[in-house]
């Protein structure tokens, strides 16, 4: 263990079982504070990361009032009902209908 403890100081690097000093913090540099001191390319990289990704074809959110006799026989479906609403919709204008 002293062993450890010699070579630690030798490297000057902090001990991992006790918190950071406010000198030590600087010393690390930004990088250890999130992505600010990353190269730009780096930075793009981690924010693209965070989140869902990012769709092509983006959908729109909206209201829409239907009869009741048309939404209790989507749903009678079960899950997915509204996916389906949406290819019914897709189908028919992809075949000219609408």
């Amino acid at each position: 263990m002293q062993e450890k403890e010699k070579i630690m100081k030798m490297k000057k690097m902090p001990d991992p079982h006790k918190p950071l000093n406010a000198k030590e913090w600087r010393e690390l540099g930004t990088a250890m504070h999130g992505i600010v001191g990353l190269p730009e390319e780096a930075q793009k990289a981690i924010v693209r990361l965070r989140g869902r990704p990012i769709k092509q074809d983006k959908k729109i959110a909206l209201s829409l009032r239907l009869d009741k006799k048309v939404v209790d026989k989507l749903r009678a479906k079960g899950r997915g009902w509204q996916t389906n609403i949406n290819n019914f919709l897709l189908n028919a204008v992809n075949q000219g209908l609408i």
